[in-house]
């Protein structure tokens, strides 16, 4: 994955291990967030100095620098908690590359600064993509990647850069569906049968936390408590592809993508009255 996100050399970071520990453990403060985090590496510095990009001050905010890092995970159930740690602690902008085993994530935000402390980073616009898997890249995850190395390559003005990843990452975000619908997608491909433990080891649902409140100004507070286990589509179409019998059945009714799937077993479903 590292190597599809085309970061020029002359923006390339090489730091010792024991300041990637140093900053782990200062970003990580809180115990038990820092456990899910396996490693942190600060891979690329895109600055003026560095290269041909231009600073850009507009309003209250300021596009100065991006930063890129490449986190390893151990939990993926805990995205928004390590995101939001991560946020909190750096104040310009940045690309995460979060990676759990063979999958990962690209996130960005939109750093606002606190009126009081100029270095907090008060703005809660987080986005997060689909997982990607980068031996089998889906046309969405492709785009993704063509467009977030695009905007690098053409450097010149930060915020034009930054606002063109933040709005690849978004158009590609993260959602699903949850369990039950899994469940019912999976019982009508293999002919009601009960779904395997096998199946499910190949997924990796995330915890949604549910807004605190209505409205736009809902979605920068901190999430509640409350939650709810979300399948992302792109990391349930490569489970689906990742077991035989369903790839088999995928195949013989030409499911060209995720969505035509779920769209098409959900029609079925409901003309059927919720049975099959």
């Amino acid at each position: 994955m590292l190597d599809l996100i085309q970061i020029p050399d002359k923006y390339k970071l090489h730091m010792k291990q024991e300041r990637y520990d140093e900053l782990k453990n200062r970003i990580f403060a809180d115990g038990e967030i820092g456990s899910y985090v396996e490693q942190l590496a600060w891979i690329a510095s895109i600055k003026p100095c560095l290269g041909d990009t231009i600073p850009v001050h507009s309003g209250n905010a300021r596009y100065e620098e991006l930063q890129v890092f490449h986190v390893v995970i151990n939990n993926y159930q805990e995205l928004y908690a390590i995101f939001d740690a991560l946020y909190k602690a750096i104040r310009y902008q940045c690309l995460l590359i979060i990676q759990y085993k063979d999958r990962y994530i690209i996130s960005a935000c939109r750093f606002s600064p606190g009126k009081v402390n100029y270095d907090a980073n008060v703005n809660r616009a987080k986005v997060f993509s689909h997982w990607i898997f980068p031996d089998n890249l889906s046309t969405g995850a492709s785009k993704l990647i063509e467009r977030i190395n695009n905007a690098i390559a053409n450097e010149g003005d930060l915020q034009i850069m930054y606002n063109s990843i933040f709005d690849a990452v978004r158009d590609f975000s993260i959602g699903g569906v949850s369990r039950p619908h899994v469940v019912r997608l999976v019982t009508h491909m293999i002919g009601g049968k009960k779904v395997e433990d096998s199946f499910w080891e190949k997924c990796t649902p995330y915890k949604l936390h549910y807004l605190d409140g209505n409205g736009k100004a809902a979605q920068y507070k901190q999430r509640t408590k409350q939650f709810k286990y979300v399948f992302d589509t792109e990391d349930l179409w490569h489970a689906f592809l990742s077991d035989e019998k369903i790839k088999a059945t995928i195949n013989a009714r030409r499911y060209r993508d995720i969505d035509e799937l779920i769209q098409t077993i959900d029609e079925r479903y409901d003309r059927l009255g919720g049975e099959w």
